[in-house]
């Protein structure tokens, strides 16, 4: 951490600087003028009073108008742009069998964030997803359902209109008895 200078106008302690995951376009407008700085959707916000004194509410909206909750920072602090690692409660129990728990620990082993990686990129490469585009949705649905198939599963796709024509792919293998598996 370093101090701005006084002549910037923001305070020198660091206690009063929140940051918040989020789209920019997320923002409300109270906190896009507190807004000092940041990199992508890590944003740096200067609020001496702190978060209480916003006068900000909840949104509705989709994934584009998601903010994180403010965090403050503190000194030392090591901010990353990427999701921490998962932390399970220490109480948490696994009540699967050992027969499961060996298919788990064989499917996990196969990972690796290189592999997770590529894999988000290729889904997140194109251009556009939205309805209103039906050839772009279109390709991505095709991608979908390819991705699927190839692992072995059978796919249907589930149409309907929210705001728009929208479709569900729906991967599933078909069960023998009264239950089946859905991905």
């Amino acid at each position: 951490y370093h101090a701005p200078p006084s002549s910037s106008g923001l305070s020198g302690s660091v206690g009063d600087y929140y940051y918040a995951f989020g789209s920019e376009s997320a923002l409300p407008e109270e906190l896009r003028s507190k807004r000092v700085g940041g990199q992508g959707r890590l944003h740096i916000f200067h609020l001496p009073e702190g978060p209480a004194m916003l006068q900000v509410g909840a949104t509705k909206g989709n994934r584009r108008s998601a903010m994180s909750v403010l965090k403050q920072l503190t000194e030392r602090m090591k901010i990353s742009q990427t999701f921490p690692p998962y932390q399970m409660e220490k109480d948490n129990r696994n009540h699967v069998s050992d027969a499961a728990k060996e298919i788990e620990r064989q499917a996990v082993s196969k990972l690796t964030p290189q592999g997770i990686m590529a894999e988000l990129k290729e889904l997140t490469s194109f251009n556009s997803r939205s309805f209103r585009e039906a050839k772009a949705s279109a390709d991505v649905q095709a991608f979908l359902r390819r991705k699927f198939e190839a692992t072995g599963y059978t796919v249907c796709l589930h149409t309907f209109r929210n705001g728009g024509p929208a479709t569900n792919i729906v991967a599933y293998v078909p069960g023998t008895g009264g239950s089946e598996e859905l991905v």
